[in-house]
């Protein structure tokens, strides 16, 4: 089972690249709307992972979306 966290952006960077994080983490680190990042679902740039009803992304996905390893 993943590990579903909800950090700042300042602890972003330590995260395990198979974390899972939020929508609101999300858009803080890569500095886009909400309705941007369901965009990015859609358009298949950014990858979206269901846990129960709620949408998590992995810190991995984010960190090559933003081009940081």
């Amino acid at each position: 089972m993943a590990i579903v966290i909800t950090p700042s952006a300042e602890q972003f960077s330590r995260l395990d690249g198979n974390a899972l994080v939020d929508i609101h983490t999300t858009c803080a680190v890569i500095g886009k709307s909400r309705n941007s990042v369901y965009r990015m679902f859609q358009s298949g740039d950014l990858a979206q992972v269901m846990v129960g009803n709620s949408t998590r992304i992995r810190v991995a996905d984010i960190r090559r979306l933003i081009g940081v390893k």
